[in-house]
């Protein structure tokens, strides 16, 4: 299948904002290319390099760039122009926007080879799975197949999220994952001990995704849910969440805009004592989160950091 590739370049500062403006328009994939992210790997990891070149280390910072795929199809190419429209609309340089075609026969493939099984918390293991992977004791082994849908757990808010739920998930409770991505969090959720799991994404590919993996991990779909939608905006999604019996446990790994936005609905289907769970927030978001969350009668019980991205765990009084 044939994809459009676009790349925006951006300052520090515009990252949240416009993954932000592409979750809206329904692009929920996306890579952050960050040159100091890789210098600071370099400089944290000599003994694994031999040479680093000196341009490298010395040249100033350059943009960040933001990476979004689309298919090369009609709904793909009305999804490109509503995102152009939306960069105009909030005052953004549209020249920084470059497109290209790739073909995801090579660049699906390509990829793997970088994936490796990754050691998360106290003793998740999260494994591809064309990796072969010996489990010690003690360990739970998720095994993924990401597909067209980029969430492996390599990402800090992602392991963040994992280590909260070695943390608050008990046996037999329920999981609300909204931005479900692959599936990897609620999937891990089921693999603790977790009763049953309803997982929601706007990508159209990601229930079918996070389907296969729940498959693949031998949780029975008769206790995992996975489906397509916004639980902000689209009413029917929100009446079937709000119709179900209320979770022990909700999930929003996505931004902060969109935490924020979604902490109604969450107060309204979580149970008294419940836990949610929130991240992908950036360090100069972190007390509009908090605000938000405090203001639906949540307290704080914890918050972790990797990085400049932050986790919230918060109990529903």
């Amino acid at each position: 299948m044939e994809w459009i590739q676009g790349k925006i370049y951006a300052a520090s500062d515009d990252i949240e904002p416009l993954t932000g403006l592409l979750m809206e328009r329904g692009v929920t994939n996306t890579q952050i290319d960050d040159v100091r992210e890789l210098r600071k790997f370099l400089l944290e990891n000599p003994y694994q390099w031999d040479y680093i070149d000196d341009d490298l280390m010395s040249d100033e910072a350059g943009p960040v760039s933001i990476i979004f795929w689309t298919p090369s199809n009609p709904a793909g190419l009305r999804l490109l122009a509503d995102i152009r429209s939306g960069l105009s609309e909030n005052g953004y340089d549209l020249n920084p926007l470059i497109l290209d075609y790739v073909d995801d026969s090579n660049w699906l493939n390509n990829w793997k080879k970088y994936f490796k099984p990754i050691k998360i918390g106290g003793g998740i293991v999260v494994r591809p799975e064309w990796e072969d992977y010996e489990p010690r004791p003690g360990e739970t082994v998720f095994t993924i197949n990401p597909g067209h849908v980029f969430g492996t757990g390599l990402h800090q808010t992602t392991q963040m999220c994992i280590e909260c739920l070695e943390r608050y998930v008990t046996e037999g409770c329920s999981i609300l994952d909204l931005g479900s991505g692959s599936g990897i969090l609620s999937i891990i959720g089921a693999l603790l001990g977790a009763g049953g799991a309803f997982a929601c994404d706007l990508d159209p590919a990601a229930a079918d995704v996070a389907l296969q993996n729940a498959r693949l991990n031998n949780i029975s779909l008769e206790s995992y849910k996975a489906v397509t939608g916004n639980a902000i905006t689209d009413e029917r999604l929100r009446l079937e969440i709000l119709g179900l019996p209320k979770f022990d446990i909700i999930i929003a790994n996505i931004v902060a805009d969109v935490v924020i936005a979604l902490t109604g609905i969450v107060a309204q289907c979580i149970r008294p004592d419940g836990v949610f769970i929130s991240s992908g927030i950036i360090r100069e978001r972190l007390h509009e989160v908090k605000e938000a969350v405090e203001s639906r009668g949540f307290i704080i019980i914890e918050t972790s950091a990797k990085d400049d991205w932050y986790c919230l765990a918060a109990r529903y009084a």
